[in-house]
């Protein structure tokens, strides 16, 4: 019979690699956040709609979720 060789679910990482991982998680984080900006700032239409939804919250034309999840027969909680 041959033997089976359980390996551990645990991995031993030295602090300065997986302080380094945090960072390069964080740096990757905000390169993303960067990316988003720059490609949503080259999108005309997209900018439009953005703005218009601004200028339709500041004159208070929107209304909380929980009331149009009311109104839509839905639970306020479902889809948030």
């Amino acid at each position: 019979m041959s033997q089976v060789k359980v390996m551990s679910e645990t991995l031993q990482i030295p602090s300065r690699l997986l302080r380094r991982w945090v960072e390069v998680c964080a740096e990757f984080e905000e390169l993303q956040d960067e990316l988003e900006d720059f490609l949503i700032s080259r999108n005309p239409k997209l900018l439009r709609k953005l703005r218009k939804s601004r200028r339709e919250d500041l004159r208070g034309k929107t209304r909380p979720y929980g009331e149009l999840a009311q109104e839509l027969g839905l639970s306020p909680s479902s889809s948030r």
